[in-house]
C-alpha cells in the first residue's frame, strides 16, 4: 500500500478558517523498518510515526508529535468490519505508548484522504480541524463549543457542515483529565482513549477534528468485489457473532458467572438481566431494538438504552458496552443496574474512562467514607474539571489519587492504570506485557477461555507446540507463547483495520482458518506466515517504543513469571523487556518468527471406560442470552451415561434442530462448557447429575 501521510502543524495554522492546501506525501524516515512499517497502515503507521519522530533529525525540525490517526488498507479497500481509525500517543495517564480502535464513518472517510495523520504543535484558540477533498485544511476558533459533551459538540457540528466524520472531545479533554476520551458519531457516540488520548488532543487546541470527505465505497459494491461478500457471510454464519449481535458484548456478564462462580453481581449485567422495555421505572433506562457498532459491521456489538425522560433527567440514548458499565456497577449495591447506566451517561458526559473513573471513585470513597450511591459517585466525578490537574482530587488518575491520599490502590490497578479484573492466566499477562497498554481488545484473550476444546487451540497456533496444560485458562503454563501468538495476530488486523473480536468469532467457530483468514483480509497477497511475521513486526516496534519502563513483569504474581520470561524469549526481549537488536534487525523478515517443533502426537486414552455399561441418565445443560432463547435457559438431557462431553453434545444439537446451528458447526463443537465453574473438554466425561453451563461468547468488548 502506497501510504498517503498528512503532517499537520498546528503552531503554523491560523484560526481564519480559511482552506488550505494539505501537504499529503509519503511517510519520511530514515530507517527501512519504519517505512516498511507504516507502509503496512494502522498500527504499523502508528507506531512507525512516534518511533520517527524521535529520530534527532526529525525532532529538532518540527513540534513534537502529539497524536496519530491511521487507517489500514482493509478500510481503504471496503472491507467487512474494517471502518476502524487507530489513535494512538504517549499517554498523559501513564507516560507509556497508548493505541485504540475507534469505529464510526470517520475511518472510511479518512480513507479518502490519507492513510495517516500526524498532529503537532497547538492551535493558538479552542479550534475546529477541518480536513476536505484536494486535500485541504482549515482551522476554525470554536469558542461556542467549549465545555460541551462530545454529543452535543458534535449536533451542533452536523448541523453546520452536513455529513462528515468527527472525532471530539468532551469537557475533560479541554481540561487535560488525564484519562481524557475522545468520541465519534453522535447517535449515540463511540469513545476510544484509554490512558487520556482525549487530554492529547485537548492539548493540540482542538475540540473536534471534521473530515468532509466522501467515505470509501463498500468492496462487496465494487467491481470484483465477490471476495468480501464471501467474507461478509462468514461473519454472518460465526454463532459467536450472531449472539454477540443479538445481546451484545453485555452477554460477557453471563459468561463471567459462568466462569468465575461468585461474580453473581456481574450476570446481573446480562441483558435477560438488564432494564427491558416491559418494565422499568420512571425515567429509568430501557433496552431498544437499535444496535451500535462501526460503519458497514454485519453484526454489530454495541448495545443502545433509552431513557424515557419521565424522571429528573431528560430522554437520552445511550451506548452501552461490558468494558465500560461493569466496573461502575461494581461500585453500586446489587441491582443498580439503572445507576450504573446513569454513571455511564455522566462519564460519557464528561469525556473520561469509564474504568479509570471508577477506580478514582473506588479510591475517593473509601478514603472519604462515601456511601456506594450514585450521587456520591457522581459527586467525584464532577470534582474532576475543577481540578483536573490536582492529583488528590483525582485528575491524574486512580494510581496519583491513591498515593497523593496515602491509601493502597485498588487490586485491579496494573502499569498505573485502572485495569479488568482478569482470572486466566494469558489475559493477566497481556494486561501486564501487552506494550500497547492493558486493554484485551490489544491481546485477543479469547484464545485462554473462548475455544471449545484443546484440540481447537492446539490446531489454531501450529505449528507451534502447546505443553500440556496450556488449555486451561487459569494454568500458567503455554500462556508467554498464547499471548505471543495472540498479539501477533491482534497486530496484523489492526493494520488492516479489520475488527479483531469479529475475526476471533471466525476462528473460535472453525468457521475459517487463519490461512483462509490472512488470504480473505489481505486481498489474497498473504497468508497466515506472513500474517504472522507482520503482527510481529508491529509487536517488536510497539515494544521499542514503550520501553522497559513499560514492561510490568514486576506486577505479576510468582507462579506467571516463567510464562513471562517464555513471552520475551518469543519476542526478542531480554529479562527487563528491553528489545534485543538482534530481533530488531529482523523486522519484516520470517526470521522474527522462531522456528517451531510440530506438537508431539500422543494418543488420547479413551474417554469411555473400558467396563462401561449403558446406562441411561440424566443431566442438567444451562444456557444464556441466543442459545437459551433457542435451547432452553435449564434444560434437563437424558442420554447414555457417562460419555465424552463431545458425544453428548452432539446428541443434543441432533435432538434440539433449532439450537443445532450454535452447538455443533462443520463436526466440530461451538460452546465452551463448564462444570462447576471447571472447563469440560469434548474428550471429557460427563455423569449422571452433572451440571454443564455452556457459553458462546467472546470475552473481550
Amino acid at each position: 500500500m502506497h501510504l498517503r501521510c498528512l503532517d499537520i502543524d498546528l503552531d503554523r495554522l491560523p484560526c481564519d478558517g480559511r482552506a488550505r492546501p494539505a501537504a499529503c506525501g509519503p511517510f519520511g524516515s530514515h530507517d527501512p523498518r519504519l517505512a516498511q512499517l507504516a507502509a503496512w497502515g494502522g498500527s504499523g503507521a502508528l507506531v512507525a510515526s512516534f518511533l520517527a519522530a524521535s529520530e534527532p533529525q526529525v525532532h529538532a525540525a518540527s513540534a513534537p508529535l502529539r497524536l496519530a490517526l491511521a487507517v489500514g488498507s482493509g478500510v481503504v479497500r471496503g472491507l467487512p468490519t474494517a471502518a476502524r481509525v487507530g489513535i494512538a500517543g504517549i499517554a498523559p495517564l501513564t507516560g507509556r505508548y497508548a493505541e485504540g480502535a475507534l469505529g464510526s464513518d470517520l475511518a472510511r472517510r479518512l480513507a479518502g484522504l490519507a492513510e495517516l495523520v500526524q498532529l503537532r504543535g497547538r492551535a493558538p484558540e479552542l479550534a475546529l480541524l477541518v480536513l476536505e477533498p484536494g486535500p485541504t485544511l482549515a482551522l476554525h476558533a470554536a469558542p461556542e463549543l467549549r465545555g460541551l459533551s462530545a454529543r452535543a459538540a458534535a449536533e451542533r457540528l452536523i448541523e453546520r457542515f452536513g455529513p462528515c466524520g468527527l472525532l471530539v472531545a468532551g469537557p475533560a479533554g479541554e481540561a487535560g483529565v488525564a484519562f481524557a476520551t475522545l468520541a465519534s458519531g453522535h447517535a449515540p457516540p463511540s469513545f476510544v482513549g484509554r490512558g487520556g488520548l482525549g487530554a492529547l488532543f485537548g492539548a493540540l487546541g482542538l475540540k473536534a477534528l471534521v473530515v468532509r470527505a466522501p467515505a470509501v465505497a463498500e468492496a462487496a459494491e465494487r467491481p470484483g468485489g465477490e471476495s468480501a461478500a464471501a467474507l461478509s457471510r462468514l461473519f454472518a454464519r460465526s454463532p459467536r457473532l450472531r449472539a454477540r449481535a443479538s445481546d451484545g458484548t453485555l452477554e460477557i456478564g453471563a459468561a463471567l458467572a459462568v466462569r468465575e462462580p461468585g461474580t453473581d453481581d456481574v450476570a446481573a449485567l446480562a441483558p435477560s438481566a438488564s432494564p427491558s422495555s416491559s418494565a422499568s421505572p420512571a425515567g429509568g433506562f430501557v433496552r431498544t431494538s437499535a444496535r451500535k457498532g462501526c460503519e458497514g459491521c454485519p453484526t454489530p456489538c454495541g448495545l443502545v438504552f433509552e431513557r424515557s425522560g419521565r424522571g429528573a433527567r431528560p430522554a437520552l440514548s445511550q451506548g452501552v458496552r461490558f468494558s465500560a458499565v461493569e466496573p461502575l456497577l461494581r461500585l453500586l449495591e446489587p441491582g443498580a443496574q439503572d445507576d450504573a447506566l446513569e454513571l455511564l451517561a455522566r462519564c460519557d458526559e464528561l469525556g473520561v474512562d469509564a474504568r479509570e473513573a471508577a477506580a478514582v471513585i473506588e479510591i475517593a470513597r473509601t478514603a472519604r467514607g462515601l456511601p456506594r450511591t450514585r450521587a456520591a459517585c457522581e459527586q467525584v466525578l464532577d470534582e474532576l474539571l475543577r481540578a483536573p490537574a490536582d492529583a488528590a482530587r483525582g485528575g491524574r488518575g486512580a494510581a496519583a489519587l491513591a498515593r497523593a491520599l496515602g491509601v493502597a490502590p485498588p487490586s485491579a490497578l496494573l502499569r498505573g492504570q485502572s485495569a479488568r479484573r482478569e482470572a486466566t492466566a494469558a489475559s493477566r499477562l497481556g494486561l501486564a506485557l501487552s506494550a500497547r497498554g492493558g486493554d484485551p481488545l490489544r491481546t485477543l484473550s479469547f484464545l485462554a477461555g473462548d475455544l471449545p476444546s484443546r484440540a481447537a487451540l492446539a490446531a489454531l497456533v501450529e505449528p507451534w507446540a502447546l505443553p500440556p496444560g496450556a488449555e486451561d485458562p487459569r494454568d500458567p503454563r503455554g500462556k508467554g507463547l498464547l499471548l505471543w501468538w495472540s498479539e501477533n495476530l491482534a497486530n496484523a488486523l489492526d493494520a488492516q483495520g479489520v475488527c479483531a473480536f469479529s475475526c476471533a468469532a471466525l476462528l473460535a467457530d472453525g468457521v475459517v482458518s487463519l490461512e483462509e483468514l490472512a488470504r480473505a483480509a489481505s486481498d489474497g497477497r498473504e497468508g497466515a506466515r506472513e500474517f504472522l511475521v507482520r503482527g510481529a513486526s508491529i509487536a517488536l516496534a510497539q515494544h521499542r517504543l514503550a520501553g522497559p519502563a513499560s514492561w510490568g513483569a514486576a506486577e505479576l504474581p510468582a507462579e506467571l513469571a516463567p510464562a513471562a520470561a517464555e513471552y520475551a524469549a518469543l519476542r526478542g526481549l531480554d529479562e527487563q523487556g528491553a528489545v534485543r537488536e538482534t530481533a530488531w534487525q529482523r523486522v519484516g523478515s520470517a526470521a522474527l518468527l522462531p522456528r517451531a517443533a510440530a506438537a508431539a502426537r500422543s494418543a488420547r486414552i479413551p474417554a469411555r471406560p473400558a467396563d462401561f455399561e449403558a446406562v441411561s441418565g440424566q443431566l442438567v445443560v444451562t444456557s444464556h442470552g441466543p442459545l437459551a432463547r433457542q435451547l432452553a435457559p435449564r434444560l434437563d438431557f437424558v442420554h447414555t451415561l457417562p460419555a465424552p462431553w463431545g458425544e453428548v453434545l452432539a446428541s443434543l444439537a441432533r435432538h434440539h434442530p433449532r439450537a443445532a446451528a450454535s452447538l455443533w458447526l462443520d463436526g466440530r463443537p461451538i460452546p465452551v462448557a463448564y462444570r462447576s465453574g471447571t472447563r469440560v473438554d469434548p474428550a471429557d466425561l460427563v455423569h449422571a447429575g452433572d451440571q454443564i453451563d455452556l457459553v458462546v461468547a467472546l470475552s473481550g468488548g
